[in-house]
């Protein structure tokens, strides 16, 4: 009869619900292992750039020492108006030297 009729009616809600409940338990168990790859990733690449702005601040100080470097000689060279001494001889030179003496 009727009651009958409902009985299995719920059964079938019941069975329904529990499949959704199922589905819905991996839906998150999967979103979660998502979630924990993108932290993963995302914390390698905080990673990268902590030791990217490291590289660059040591590039950067680099920079600064040759770019005082750079104004230390051309002060020096704006102050010495003496011509840079002459290179000395190569050894070829020398040694041709020494054999014509």
């Amino acid at each position: 009869g009727i009651n009958a009729e409902y009985g299995v009616q719920l059964e079938v809600l019941n069975n329904k619900l529990q499949q959704l409940t199922e589905d819905r338990r991996k839906e998150s168990v999967k979103s979660e292992s998502v979630k924990n790859q993108y932290l993963v990733s995302l914390e390698e690449s905080r990673e990268e750039c902590r030791q990217l702005r490291d590289e660059l601040s040591h590039s950067q100080s680099l920079l600064r020492d040759l770019e005082s470097s750079r104004c230390t000689v051309e002060d020096i060279a704006s102050r010495s108006s003496t011509p840079p001494p002459a290179a000395p001889p190569s050894m070829e030179q020398s040694q041709t030297s020494i054999l014509t003496v």
